[in-house]
């Protein structure tokens, strides 16, 4: 898995696999990380700002304000850092929608200090080709073809089970739920703190993760780092480098 680490990197072997998808019911679908914070894309200062904010929290501490100068919001954060005063941090939030899989999810919910919401089988119909859609899974890279293949085959017939619930005996989609796939689609909203951010950084880009939530994990950190390099530089390092 060593070979892989973001989504972009993902997508080049889901090129290769992608000829084998081939029943119009059943749509595979890489996974999608969003920033849906207002300002993330269109100000370039946006960080700046956000690490300024952190600074006049972390001074009220000390009551320091005169220290305030242009660039003083990074040696005072990067001190707070490598002290691990994470407390400070988490007056920062940032929110983000993923696209993944269901397996995935039941472990990013894990991650209590934070707030989710979450696509529900329970209404949503996922009606063939507009609906039923499986995430291409990181662990799939390093398998033969014919297996690709069987993987892909075995969730047209759990679609068309699905659908023959749904339709030849009137199941509600609450009721028809329980044979859906961990290899489901999905979409979730997530609000963390920064503080929390960089604990499911620390779990989650780990070599040990599972290999579907890394790419999501490694992919929303190379994002952020990014944009607020002071927050995520050891995190960023420690995976990337």
């Amino acid at each position: 898995m060593a070979l892989i680490k973001t989504i972009k990197d993902l997508e080049k072997f889901y090129e290769k696999h992608k000829n084998l998808f081939d029943n119009p019911d059943v749509e595979v679908v890489l996974p999608e990380v969003e920033i849906l914070e207002e300002n993330y894309y269109s100000d370039p200062q946006w960080w700046e700002k956000i690490l300024r904010k952190l600074e006049r929290a972390i001074r009220t501490a000390y009551q320091s304000f005169d220290r305030i100068w242009p660039d003083s919001h990074y040696k005072l954060l990067k001190h707070i850092l490598t002290l691990q005063h994470l407390s400070t941090i988490e007056h920062e939030k940032i929110t983000f929608k993923v696209i993944t899989n269901r397996g995935v999810t039941h472990e990013l919910v894990r991650h209590r200090i934070a707030s989710y919401t979450q696509e529900s089988t329970r209404y949503v119909k996922y009606w063939q080709k507009h609906g039923y859609k499986i995430i291409y899974p990181a662990w799939i890279i390093e398998k033969p073809e014919e297996q690709v293949k069987e993987w892909y085959n075995f969730h047209t017939k759990i679609a068309q089970t699905y659908w023959k619930f749904l339709n030849d005996r009137w199941w509600k989609p609450q009721e028809a739920r329980w044979i859906l796939p961990n290899d489901l689609k999905t979409e979730i909203i997530v609000t963390m703190n920064l503080r929390e951010l960089r604990h499911f950084f620390t779990l989650r880009c780990h070599s040990a993760a599972h290999p579907d939530i890394r790419v999501v994990a490694l992919t929303l950190l190379d994002m952020l780092h990014s944009k607020i390099p002071l927050i995520f530089d050891d995190l960023y390092y420690e995976f990337f480098k």
